[in-house]
């Protein structure tokens, strides 16, 4: 209930960065790396994963899903605009360098 003259308080969306070092190996299919929430208040908010260091030298194809659909997806690295909801950020070894399948990322989210 809203009292006459009561100021309600503003959501600010905010931009989330996270960074790590991983592997996927070209067996394992794709993984996924890390998972986030887009409020409706932020709906339509820059998303974005980079493969920042591909320490392995394989070629990964990465993939911004909400587990049903894909909703972009780029090598190294891919953006999107979702809706509200929660998604995912998974990478794919797609095959090359030296099989270890290693990588640094880092990725921004807006929520």
């Amino acid at each position: 209930m809203r009292i006459k003259g009561e100021i309600q308080p503003q959501l600010i969306c905010r931009t989330v960065y996270s960074a790590g070092y991983t592997h996927t190996d070209v067996s394992d299919g794709i993984d996924i790396i890390a998972s986030f929430t887009v409020y409706p208040e932020c709906a339509r908010e820059y998303q974005t994963f980079q493969i920042t260091d591909n320490v392995a030298g394989a070629n990964f194809r990465v993939y911004l899903t909400d587990g049903v659909e894909v909703i972009s997806s780029g090598l190294y690295g891919t953006t999107g605009y979702p809706p509200a909801g929660t998604y995912y950020w998974a990478v794919e070894n797609l095959g090359g360098g030296d099989g270890s399948g290693s990588f640094e990322y880092e990725y921004g989210y807006t929520r």
